[in-house]
């Protein structure tokens, strides 16, 4: 059984789920490379630029290229594995890929806005950053969520949770995007403050970031047994950025 101290969650599952969205970028970067033959059609007239603009040769213009792929595969699961792990919060439930919907209360909560002392359904969509729902499909994703909570009645609430807020800022607040009426039942919500409300614990992100070096080797090392061990100093510059952006 794995512990890594977090008392609010379980940690075997959460060892668990962060392994599964592991595995495809883990066997990416395993992967033999080939840029004149490879799935992902590449840009030949942006390795060009990338090239002059970064001063690279062509084999140092593969690596990178190979690195930003799997880098790519890695930032895709990322925002999945939020999903997960808020799924293992005490009564909610995790939708899956292919739901209308990522995330859905099992029972009616308390603590939710609008009227927070009102028991509610809550569901929700995880989004890994601010930015990733872009122009028009905003307005289709809020109509979406207006048609899920229509359907609930007026015990139902619905949020967007944007992990990465676009500045330091802590917000529960309705969402209105472009074109859009707003609807005090539609909220967006940033990260960190997600973190807090679904499991009903203060600074939960920050140690399950602070965490997270220690499960992702464990995983790493099942996965390719190697050494690796991440510096003191690296997770002082990793605890810097976490500040910088929450």
């Amino acid at each position: 059984m794995h512990d890594y101290g977090l008392s609010w969650i379980d940690n075997e599952k959460l060892y668990n789920v962060t392994k599964d969205t592991l595995v495809s970028s883990f066997k990416k970067q395993k992967e033999e490379f080939d840029p004149y033959n490879n799935k992902n059609v590449i840009d030949p007239v942006s390795a060009v630029f990338h090239m002059f603009v970064l001063g690279l040769d062509f084999e140092e213009w593969e690596s990178y290229e190979r690195l930003r792929q799997v880098g790519k595969t890695l930032q895709n699961a990322i925002g999945n594995w939020h999903q997960k792990v808020l799924g293992l919060a005490k009564n909610w439930e995790d939708k899956g890929t292919k739901g209308v919907y990522d995330l859905e209360s099992k029972t009616k909560l308390t603590g939710f806005e609008p009227k927070p002392e009102n028991p509610k359904i809550v569901i929700a969509e995880v989004k890994n950053k601010f930015n990733t729902i872009k122009g028009d499909t905003q307005h289709n994703y809020h109509e979406k969520l207006r048609e899920q909570i229509g359907s609930r009645g007026k015990d139902a609430t619905a949020y967007l949770i944007q992990i990465v807020p676009k500045n330091k800022e802590r917000y529960n607040k309705p969402w209105v995007p472009p074109n859009s009426k707003e609807n005090i039942y539609i909220r967006h919500i940033d990260g960190h403050s997600a973190y807090d409300l679904l499991f009903s614990h203060p600074g939960a992100l920050k140690e399950l970031y602070d965490a997270l070096p220690n499960i992702l080797s464990d995983i790493v090392s099942e996965l390719d047994p190697k050494d690796f061990n991440i510096s003191r100093s690296d997770i002082e510059k990793l605890s810097k950025l976490f500040a910088s952006t929450y």
